[in-house]
């Protein structure tokens, strides 16, 4: 895990908004009290620590384990990293590798505790780390901005990893009783657990919906020798909807998939035939594989 290559900086108009860090090159994990008052979609500015500028958006909130995910429109030409990530236990060494200007302090000390089971009024359980500081923490402005950043293991013998997400100073509610003088932190496992993009079960299971789509899409475009009927309408397979039906949310995300297909083969044809750049069809890439997901997640919303 390099030491300065993933974490990121997240403001809007200018104002900063906290600190954050990519679990995915697509996604970032960050505070939910920075993104207060936003609403998912809300764009947001994202600066990595190797001093790119990305554009970002709102994805969804989880009030109930403090954080927030921002989905990062990814540069296909530049290489930054995800961390390594692992668990805590009491006596870890820890920091905080984002600060939240250069002037700011750099956060460190150790694990005071890892309790596995906190919860937020009826919410799920958490596995919360308690962090002491090296350095004395007078008020709330002292680290207000440096949540939403990674808590790093830095112990020695191990090797380095991402154990938690830096909470806000409103979290007390999570701290054990004379614990008033910690840090507290989400725990990696319960911050990703909380959102359905980062859970792999979730994920597992659009891949194999996706695939199952896919292998209707082949159906449909796989010619029908005259005088044989089609085997999805012998079998009884619904009519695509009319002009006067609204689609549904699996016919839209086949459109999209279809019409995406189409342009990145596009794309690599003129790639292979030298008529662009291959470096320059990058980013259309992942624009276009952009707008397939945003179609499939649209499903949420209907």
């Amino acid at each position: 895990m390099g030491d300065e290559d993933y974490w990121l900086a997240i403001s809007r108009d200018k104002h900063l908004l906290g600190g954050g860090f990519f679990v995915t090159r697509s996604y970032a994990l960050t505070s939910a009290a920075g993104v207060r008052g936003l609403q998912r979609g809300d764009s947001v500015d994202v600066h990595t620590a190797g001093g790119l500028d990305l554009v970002g958006q709102l994805f969804e909130v989880a009030e109930d384990v403090g954080l927030a995910l921002i989905s990062v429109l990814p540069d296909p030409l530049a290489d930054y990293a995800t961390p390594l990530a692992d668990h805590a236990v009491k006596g870890d060494a820890w920091r905080a590798p984002y600060r939240p200007s250069l002037l700011a302090a750099l956060l460190r000390g150790t694990v005071d505790a890892v309790t596995d089971d906190v919860r937020d009024r009826d919410g799920p359980p958490l596995c919360v780390l308690e962090l002491t500081s090296d350095r004395a923490l007078h008020a709330h402005d002292d680290y207000a901005h440096y949540a939403g950043g990674p808590v790093e293991r830095r112990t020695e013998g191990r090797p380095p990893a991402v154990v938690g997400v830096l909470l806000s100073p409103d979290a007390k509610s999570r701290r054990r009783d004379g614990a008033a003088d910690s840090l507290t932190a989400t725990a990696l496992s319960s911050a990703v657990e909380a959102f359905d993009a980062l859970s792999a079960e979730n994920l597992m299971g659009l891949l194999c919906e996706g695939l199952a789509d896919r292998a209707g899409l082949l159906r449909q475009r796989t010619p029908v020798p005259a005088g044989q009927p089609d085997a999805a309408v012998s079998a009884g397979a619904a009519a695509p909807a009319g002009n006067d039906e609204v689609p549904r949310p699996v016919d839209r995300a086949r459109d999209a998939f279809d019409a995406a297909e189409v342009m990145l083969r596009s794309l690599k044809q003129m790639s292979d035939e030298g008529v662009i750049d291959a470096r320059t069809a990058l980013p259309f890439h992942v624009r276009i594989l952009e707008e397939v997901v945003r179609e499939v997640w649209r499903r949420d919303e209907q």
